[in-house]
């Protein structure tokens, strides 16, 4: 049992299994004993690879940010548009791969990173084409879809540090939302918390904040 999900479910059907008579107490606590020391170890170990799959994405994403931004003033309109867009395709077919096959752990943390960066990108490079002005809302509104969709600890993390300055700076009177964007992380983090996520553990502190300054 060295898969994440199949190790919490058997530790979620001990009690049931005790129950039945199939197990005693004792077998119980001594498999949850073993069982929960390698869902930690796990646990970190699945943390490593997270960080080093980020930490690789964000390589690959800032060299095609250099590389576009040095080239960027030679470019016609037209070639700006083509070039700005290129992200965001090439993000939402990796997202879509991800989660048509059902890949978990670090693939999704970084699928919805890079769509997330991609979705910001296109939306900053329209805005500066076009001269549109983006806002601290919209991210946290894409922000808050993504971390759902993609079930990403990652973007909680973001979206509880983001929430922060919102709460303490006066967007436009919007006060009412980082009230309710707390109020909407907050399932997303209690599941996690029980599972002992030390990403969500960490997020908990920035929303708390953000609350208590909304």
């Amino acid at each position: 049992m060295k898969d994440l999900k199949s190790i919490q479910w058997f530790l979620n059907e001990l009690p049931r299994l005790q129950n039945a008579g199939v197990i005693d107490s004792t077998a119980a606590e001594r498999l949850r004993e073993h069982y929960s020391g390698e869902l930690k170890e796990n646990s970190l170990r699945g943390l490593l690879f997270t960080v080093l799959g980020i930490f690789a994405a964000l390589l690959i994403a800032g060299s095609i940010i250099l590389f576009t931004a040095h080239n960027w003033d030679a470019l016609p309109k037209t070639g700006r548009l083509l070039i700005t867009f290129i992200p965001f395709l090439l993000a939402a077919l990796f997202a879509g791969f991800v989660l048509i096959r059902g890949k978990t752990g670090v693939w999704l943390e970084a699928a919805a990173l890079l769509l997330t960066a991609a979705i910001v990108t296109l939306n900053a490079l329209v805005s500066q084409i076009y001269h549109i002005d983006g806002s601290l809302f919209d991210f946290l509104a894409l922000a808050l879809v993504l971390m759902y969709l993609f079930n990403s600890r990652v973007l909680a993390l973001i979206v509880a540090i983001a929430l922060v300055q919102f709460a303490i700076t006066d967007w436009n009177g919007e006060h009412w939302f980082p009230i309710v964007c707390t109020i909407l992380w907050i399932p997303f983090a209690v599941p996690h918390l029980r599972r002992d996520s030390m990403l969500i553990r960490y997020a908990a502190i920035p929303a708390g904040i953000a609350l208590l300054c909304s």
